[in-house]
């Protein structure tokens, strides 16, 4: 199962998706229909992702510059981007998952002064570090 976990900082706050290869094509397939129907995907709704105390969804922006992850209410997040930003980490997202490599990462970033990034981690930590 894809895990996903805010982490709260001062300066460089993200939100962390870690699993294995499987576990991150929930995310794939999320950028995907996002790119291919236009309309705003929840995650939480997905079984196949566990979000640890927050909410996140995805969402099209017309453009770039309204782009990035933001803080609707508390805990409450919307990443926000436009098609062609969508259709960029979603090759990104691919070209990780095709990788001959056993472990790898990413940040999916808008190079907002005030970003919330997101990282993508595979492989890089095993459950036990990861639960409660």
């Amino acid at each position: 199962m894809l895990r996903a976990y805010f982490l709260a900082c001062d300066f460089y706050p993200q939100i962390l998706f870690a699993g294995d290869k499987p576990d991150l094509v929930p995310l794939l397939d999320a950028l995907d229909e996002l790119t291919d129907f236009g309309q705003p995907i929840s995650l939480q709704q997905d079984s196949r992702i566990y979000l640890q105390d927050f909410s996140l969804s995805l969402a099209l922006c017309e453009a770039e510059a309204e782009g990035g992850v933001f803080e609707l209410d508390a805990m409450r997040f919307e990443w926000r981007m436009s098609k062609d930003t969508a259709l960029d980490f979603y090759q990104d997202l691919e070209d990780l998952l095709c990788q001959p490599e056993l472990s790898g990462s990413l940040f999916f970033e808008m190079l907002r002064l005030d970003e919330i990034k997101i990282k993508i981690s595979m492989n890089e930590f095993d459950d036990s570090y990861l639960q409660n």
